[in-house]
């Protein structure tokens, strides 16, 4: 399956909870299972591939320059920042499973013949994770977590630096990472206090907007540390 339909994946994911959740007889979960929802803030950051400085080429081409070598663009380097969203799930004992939807807005800079050209960028990410806590019957709960995300990253360029091929006006990347990490729950009923610190890996697909024909390519994020804080409540 071609990481070209994350896009559905992860709506699909998303029904496919909701629609669980929904068809499960609420008397199966009394007393096993409690449910939480919230809000969640995190620091974003991408690195990798993108730094500013990496030429993005066209190896597949179009029918008119197939075999040619073509290149399309450089990948911006992208400024760290916060990120904020919602968070929510179902707890077992000691294990919990939540997904999680954060965005964020950054700076980003390409450098092209000396010059540096400034972008925004657009972050957003759901992720599904698991959690498995110790000292379950404790109000500090230490956890590991292990998880997947399905990022997508939107870059625009400012309209007065729209000079040059290597620079297109718009990216649409779409991806998939995996996170692995842990931290600590405070837990005072209904309301739960959660701070986590994961390593996030990425890996990127990217559509061009007005390259010669749609290529794709594949830019790594770096393995990212990414501290978060949670606020929900306890049903």
């Amino acid at each position: 399956m071609g990481l070209r339909r994350l896009g559905l994946i992860k709506i699909s994911t998303m029904i496919f909870i909701l629609c669980l959740c929904s068809i499960v007889k609420a008397d199966e979960f009394e007393d096993k299972y409690i449910f939480f929802l919230g809000t969640v803030a995190a620091y974003n950051t991408i690195s990798g591939d993108f730094n500013g400085h990496n030429t993005v080429f066209n190896l597949r081409g179009t029918t008119a320059n197939a075999g040619n070598v073509i290149p399309i663009t450089i990948l911006p380097s992208i400024d760290s920042a916060p990120a904020y969203g919602f968070v929510g799930g179902v707890n077992n004992g000691n294990v919990s499973f939540e997904f999680s939807y954060i965005t964020s807005y950054h700076n980003a800079a390409t450098i092209f013949n000396g010059s540096s050209y400034k972008r925004t960028a657009n972050y957003s990410i759901i992720s599904l994770d698991g959690k498995y806590y110790l000292n379950s019957d404790s109000a500090f709960q230490p956890f590991a977590q292990f998880g997947i995300a399905f990022p997508w990253l939107k870059l625009n360029q400012h309209s007065e630096y729209v000079s040059t091929a290597l620079y297109n006006t718009m990216m649409r990347f779409y991806g998939l990472g995996l996170d692995l990490g842990g931290g600590i729950a405070y837990t005072i009923l209904p309301i739960r206090i959660t701070l986590s610190v994961y390593l996030r890996s990425l890996l990127f697909t990217d559509i061009v907007s007005g390259a010669s024909d749609n290529s794709e390519y594949f830019p790594y994020g770096g393995l990212d540390v990414i501290p978060s804080v949670s606020v929900v409540y306890v049903f």
